[in-house]
């Protein structure tokens, strides 16, 4: 896994003076401790009581003071050469918050003048950038399952619609787990995409924003979602540069035979194959791998490359794109990729279809299920008779953005 490259030792400059101050004690046992600060030519450094130390340059600090970003729209107010060579001439902490009084006022845009900076403690600690910094907020944490280690979360469309703890206890599911169930949803198009809008707008995709996947006779199928063939667990519009972030499949019709929604955390996946096989698990995190999309009918043709398993800046996966039915003729890759390719891809298929993995659910009427589609792939057993979800997608941003809104993440 990569990992993050570890920053060389900050060293003190000699330049001029330390200046070490020491902290008054706090009544507030909510308060982020602090126990002493010192200040150079270059850094501000806190000293928490809890061991850590942050270390501040002191240009990142001028970047984001508080008093110099816009009142309502918190866009940053003062051009970045301005503050360049800014120097603390002072650095004091009362109560909850630290004071820098700087060297020299800057000029805002809107030609006002500021000249120090007012940062509360809690800030400064969340957004602490020296290395292995713990963290004092306690967020929701991502539970990656298997098979007989979860049980689908759910929660009514009353509480979902009318309450905003239930929103609230549905999201932190939603992203604890990568799924929620919405029970009572009504089954129209309208009745789905108004449920699904207490966490934002869905998304507009050639396939229309709402749509459905009822059966179509052969001639007319340009998708096998369209048809009643098993269709193993996969993520789907990995063929699209930027696939949605959220997936969602309300029952409005249920087959008397077959139809269970199978169900696999593609992190656990991830997570297995790490640990089973490094050298397969860095081939899917660094190859791009080709799919596309050729549908006729809506007149589109799409085409992505992108390494199947994501990682952030820190190794942390954070996203899989697995769909082996649109994988695009592998023609991109070396001679020596394409052979790794095919030694690696049976590892993954056969872990991403292991029972152990599978959670598979007959939804009823009404369920409407919600689905992180960059996390959680999803497939449907072979069915007989009549089965008809309605469903919609929704962006990445859209959905973070109630998480941050909610408290859920930062």
């Amino acid at each position: 896994m990569i990992s993050r490259i570890a920053s060389p030792l900050l060293r003190r400059h000699a330049a001029r003076p330390l200046i070490i101050c020491r902290a008054k004690h706090f009544s507030s046992v909510d308060a982020v401790k602090l126990e002493t600060w010192d200040f150079d030519d270059k850094y501000l450094r806190l000293h928490w009581r809890d061991g850590h130390e942050s270390c501040f340059l002191h240009t990142w600090l001028r970047d984001h003071c508080p008093q110099s970003l816009h009142p309502t729209s918190l866009q940053r107010n003062v051009d970045t050469l301005d503050i360049l060579g800014s120097q603390p001439a002072n650095v004091s902490v009362e109560q909850h918050s630290l004071q820098i009084d700087w060297d020299r006022a800057v000029t805002l845009h809107s030609g006002d003048k500021v000249s120090a900076s007012n940062f509360s403690l809690s800030w400064l600690r969340e957004h602490c950038y020296s290395r292995k910094a713990p963290s004092i907020n306690a967020r929701v944490t991502r539970q990656l399952w298997k098979k007989d280690e979860v049980v689908l979360p759910k929660i009514s469309h009353d509480e979902w619609i009318r309450t905003d703890e239930g929103r609230k206890a549905g999201m932190e599911n939603l992203y604890r787990y990568g799924c929620l169930v919405v029970q009572g949803t009504p089954t129209t198009f309208d009745g789905t995409q108004a449920a699904i809008e207490r966490i934002g707008i869905p998304r507009a995709t050639f396939y229309n924003t709402m749509w459905d996947t009822a059966p179509k006779v052969n001639g007319a199928v340009n998708d096998t979602a369209y048809t009643n063939l098993e269709l193993k667990p996969h993520n789907d519009c990995c063929y699209l540069r930027d696939p949605p972030g959220l997936q969602v499949f309300n029952c409005a019709a249920q087959s008397a035979e077959g139809g269970q929604t199978w169900l696999v955390d593609a992190f656990a996946v991830a997570a297995a194959l790490l640990e089973q096989d490094v050298e397969a698990f860095n081939f899917f995190a660094t190859t791009p791998i080709p799919s596309h999309s050729i549908d006729f009918e809506h007149d589109v043709h799409v085409r992505s490359e992108q390494p199947i398993i994501n990682l952030d800046s820190t190794g942390n996966v954070v996203g899989v794109r697995l769909n082996n039915d649109d994988r695009a003729c592998l023609d991109n890759l070396s001679t020596e990729d394409v052979e790794r390719f095919y030694e690696h891809i049976p590892k993954l298929l056969r872990l991403s279809r292991d029972p152990e993995y599978a959670c598979n659910i007959k939804l009823e009427l009404g369920d409407m299920l919600i689905l992180e589609n960059r996390r959680i792939m999803h497939g449907r057993r072979e069915f007989h008779g009549f089965r008809n979800l309605v469903g919609c997608y929704m962006d990445s941003d859209m959905y973070d953005s109630r998480l941050r809104l909610l408290g859920i993440i930062d």
